[in-house]
């Protein structure tokens, strides 16, 4: 089957401070893994990490 079952995003948000950037990186995670019907796992050094299962949204 082609196609990813999930999606891996390894980030380090702390050039970005206390800005807004940090939940914008989550928000676009978020959006390529339903766009991709994939589950999504998400872990920073400083900011957001997170779990968001297939068709979650």
């Amino acid at each position: 089957r082609l196609g990813a079952d999930f999606l891996v995003q390894l980030t380090n948000d702390g050039w970005f401070g206390r800005t807004a950037q940090p939940k914008q990186d989550m928000a676009l995670a978020v959006f390529r893994a339903i766009e991709n019907g994939a589950t999504l796992v998400r872990g920073t050094n400083t900011a957001i990490s997170g779990f968001s299962t297939r068709g979650a949204g």
